[in-house]
């Protein structure tokens, strides 16, 4: 239930030698250490296909999913994760190698694509684009899900899923997991979300065990409600792109934890010492944030396995 918040300054790789577990038998542990050396990778899969305002015409949204090879389970944990790009650029290969490091540990990854916007100037065309992005990320998971509860083409336990995200992937992602109809929103955001039918009633239970932000932010912190899904976060303190703590009506890391802290959820932060905005999506540089990620949603999962009393 309710964990302190942790919050440890990083330098740029002192943590990763305590990230992976060590020893023969810790090799052994599926979802925390990597255990195969090759991915299959599926691209080009149409989740959707929806109008965007940008242009006025409809485009084909896809995903491109990871697996690891080899593998003969066939009920495995999902982390769909979505790239940043200020919604409004991105890249058709964005975060694959991350996913691919990831998988390598038993985990499916899809990364999907969203219909980004011209402009996020105003008020108004940042929650637009933000709307979108929403709704094309529960989209893809809708996607993922209905597959592994049919076909399962990808061996994908619906039971064990993860979403998360950099930057704008961050900020679509802890929206996705904590907008609901009990939030107090502004007029303008709370009219956009409810149109999109965006806004879940909190009494249903979500398909999500975690929640992964990296570099991310949240001009609400009132979005996250007492014993929301679990989050971790990885943020720089060299970011200057979304400030690590709070820049006005702005809120980095530092206090979407403290408040989450204060609410109750469960919540990891790690400050990465030095770290600028992309780095925390890069595993070359970041090189810490895989096994830290790795680590949460491992952890998560033995928690879900474990009776009430104990987990807690």
């Amino acid at each position: 239930m309710f964990r302190s918040l942790v919050f440890v300054l990083l330098s740029a790789i002192s943590f990763t030698s305590l990230a992976q577990d060590s020893g023969t038998s810790a090799a052994k542990r599926r979802y925390l250490n990597q255990i195969f050396d090759a991915t299959q990778f599926t691209g080009d899969i149409v989740y959707g296909e929806k109008m965007n305002d940008r242009g006025n015409k409809k485009e084909k949204l896809k995903l491109r999913v990871f697996e690891p090879a080899g593998d003969a389970e066939r009920k495995r944990p999902l982390f769909l994760l979505t790239p940043g790009g200020g919604f409004v650029v991105t890249g058709e290969t964005w975060m694959n190698e991350f996913a691919e490091q990831i998988a390598k540990a038993g985990y499916v990854v899809a990364l999907n694509s969203y219909r980004l916007s011209s402009d996020i100037s105003t008020p108004e065309n940042y929650l637009n684009a933000l709307a979108k992005a929403v709704e094309d990320q529960k989209a893809a998971l809708a996607y993922l899900l209905k597959d592994a509860q049919n076909e399962n083409r990808f061996g994908i336990d619906p039971t064990s899923v993860f979403i998360g995200g950099h930057s704008a992937g961050a900020i679509t992602s802890m929206h996705t997991a904590y907008l609901d109809t009990g939030d107090p929103l502004e007029a303008k955001m709370a009219e956009m979300f409810r149109k999109r039918k965006l806004l879940p009633d909190p009494k249903n239970p979500s398909p999500l065990k975690g929640v992964i932000n990296l570099s991310g932010l949240l001009t609400n912190l009132a979005v996250m409600n007492r014993n929301d899904v679990p989050l971790l976060t990885l943020h720089g303190d060299g970011d200057t792109v979304i400030n690590v703590d709070k820049d006005q009506n702005i809120f980095g890391a530092i206090a979407i934890n403290a408040y989450a802290d204060i609410v109750e959820t469960q919540n990891e932060i790690y400050v990465i010492k030095g770290a600028l905005h992309n780095d925390t999506s890069i595993s070359a540089v970041c090189e810490e944030c895989i096994p830290l990620i790795k680590r949460f949603m491992f952890n998560q999962l033995q928690n879900a396995s474990l009776p009430k009393k104990e987990a807690e």
